[in-house]
């Protein structure tokens, strides 16, 4: 049972990733900043409410011998500085204090006393201080007037003389005492805004590490795409221009190519062994990639097979044109659906990119009706007729949580993926879109992990390099995504993860050319 905690607690630990929490706190640093300022405003009202402004009035003595002969000098110096703490005792004594209270009455009304003795020297201080000007210098002065009555008794060989006299004090301490509540209340709010932050990051369920969603998501976590920035020129910098991702640019990372590539095996996997033609890539939520994933797949599909097809089934925010920019749109996919399927209008709407041996079939937005238009009797049957005429097709859906355009597009495809955003949504609302995809008629294959933070001190340390992830909006508020590279150690990993799955295609186009040899003889 002891060995049994330890583990839930590691495992527990590493499903929470330090950047995300980081990254929440950023994001919301504006709540830092009000949570500082409410604070640093109580701390001001309880101030005046509680605190009782005072001020203070000092004089600081030395302690000297009577007798100043060179005889004495020598001797006299050590009394003097070690009776400086006697004569500070007998300055803030409650003898002395209660006399010059008796006779000043209303004057010293509420004053207090304090003396001290600079350690190793003849010097005193006394200090008073009072809800009044008039009350501190009174009681100050009204020590120095009667001090000398008891000292005389007792100390009959020094002395005390005045350094610096007493003066009636023009500033109150209390300012000083607010403003340094004011700035603790300040950070204190503010450290307290941060570590809620934090919790409620730890504590929200979200997916955030890659052993936290194999152990938090319901399904097989088919490749983990990383953190990459998009803006790698200083040209595209200065004009704060973002362009979209695509495996087809030389300036993206090897990893991201390489993890694409291990998503098109699996894919690959599906066709051979399930006759899937049709994959429908969707996300639960808006901001999570499934566009570029989906664009990736088809660029990574269309470098091995001929015939490869991607249709922009997103008819409420279509983001394909904008990826691959695309500026004139031919016949769209909303345009194919309202009147009846034509295969010249369906050649028409097809566009052709040579350079990378893939087929597009873009859409427009449409407000209204697209579920109807997506759950119609043509789109069954125009998907039937991409089915037959190509080898694979790319389906991007618009988001599960919104609209039931994807659960439509599923049950007329042959397999679904779900791509799955770091610290994006909870795991139930993932797992609850698992579940939809389940019960539909494609087969679920699993999900991709995307835009994968992580604070990686190794990597760093022995020169591996991770890039980052952004993704922004056009002009239309269409939205781009991008992606990244990890550490070289990851690479390795995948490179061997790619040269498993390599090797397990490989055996079973060897087995199956063995069989159709059996069956030939």
């Amino acid at each position: 049972m002891s060995q049994s905690q330890p583990q839930r607690s590691e495992s527990i630990w590493a499903e929470i990733e330090p950047y995300c929490i980081l990254r929440r706190i950023l994001r919301n640093f504006w709540m830092v900043l009000l949570s500082a300022g409410l604070f640093a405003l109580l701390g001001y009202i309880s101030t005046v409410l509680v605190v009782t402004p005072r001020y203070s009035c000092s004089a600081t003595f030395v302690v000297t011998p009577r007798n100043s002969s060179t005889i004495y000098q020598s001797s006299s110096s050590a009394i003097t500085a070690s009776t400086a703490e006697q004569f500070a005792k007998l300055l803030s004594g409650s003898t002395l204090i209660n006399r010059v209270k008796r006779l000043g009455g209303e004057d010293v009304a509420g004053a207090s006393v304090s003396a001290s003795s600079v350690k190793g020297t003849n010097l005193v201080t006394l200090t008073a201080s009072g809800p009044s000007p008039r009350s501190a210098y009174y009681m100050c002065t009204g020590i120095l007037d009667h001090y000398e009555d008891y000292s005389q008794f007792i100390f009959n060989s020094v002395m005390l003389e005045t350094v610096s006299a007493p003066v009636v004090p023009d500033k109150t301490s209390f300012r000083a005492t607010q403003k340094r509540v004011v700035v603790l209340a300040a950070v204190g709010g503010a450290a307290a805004m941060i570590v809620l932050l934090a919790l409620l990051c730890i504590t929200s369920g979200t997916v955030q590490t890659i052993q936290g969603a194999r152990s938090q998501v319901d399904g097989t976590l088919l490749a983990t795409l990383n953190h990459q920035r998009k803006r790698k020129t200083l040209k595209r910098l200065l004009r704060r221009r973002k362009t979209s991702l695509l495996i087809s640019d030389p300036t993206t990372s090897f990893l991201y190519v390489e993890t694409i590539h291990q998503l098109r095996s699996r894919l690959e996997h599906a066709h051979r062994h399930h006759d899937c033609k049709t994959f429908l890539v969707t996300s639960v939520s808006e901001n999570e990639g499934k566009s570029t994933v989906a664009a990736n797949l088809a660029l990574s599909l269309a470098k091995r097979h001929k015939k490869v097809l991607l249709v922009d089934c997103d008819l409420r925010k279509s983001a394909q044109h904008l990826i691959f920019e695309v500026t004139d749109k031919p016949v769209t996919l909303n345009a194919l659906l309202k009147d009846e399927l034509d295969p010249e209008k369906l050649v028409k709407a097809l566009s052709y990119r040579k350079a990378e041996n893939l087929f597009l079939l873009f859409a427009s937005n449409v407000r209204r009706h697209s579920a109807e238009l997506l759950d119609s009797d043509r789109m069954a049957r125009l998907i039937q007729i991409l089915r037959e005429n190509f080898e694979y097709v790319i389906l991007d859906s618009p988001p599960m949580g919104f609209f039931t355009d994807s659960e439509i597009l599923s049950d007329q495809a042959d397999a679904s993926v779900l791509i799955v955003r770091q610290d994006m949504l909870t795991d139930r609302a993932i797992n609850d879109a698992i579940d939809s995809l389940t019960r539909c008629s494609a087969r679920f294959l699993g999900y991709v992990f995307n835009d994968v933070h992580t604070f990686n001190i190794a990597a760093g340390l022995v020169g591996g390099r991770r890039y980052g992830y952004g993704y922004g909006s056009s002009k239309h508020n269409q939205n781009l995504y991008g992606y990244g590279y990890a550490s070289n150690k990851a690479r390795q990993s995948l490179n061997s993860e790619s040269d498993e799955v390599s090797l397990t295609t490989e055996r079973s186009s060897h087995r199956k050319e063995g069989q159709h040899g059996k069956q030939a003889k």
